[in-house]
């Protein structure tokens, strides 16, 4: 689901700031959750790609 969202809308390239933030936000969330996911199943998850 997040996948479509990042592939059809611009994270950065928001039309406001509010709304710059909220994606921002929202993907920072998406990849502490995915990190916490992969952390349960003893996954190792590099800190950068």
């Amino acid at each position: 689901a997040f996948n479509s969202f990042y592939q059809s809308v611009s994270i950065l390239g928001a039309d406001n700031l509010n709304q710059k933030i909220f994606r921002v936000q929202l993907s920072k969330m998406v990849g502490s959750t995915i990190k916490n996911a992969f952390n349960l199943l003893g996954i190792d998850v590099p800190e950068r790609m």
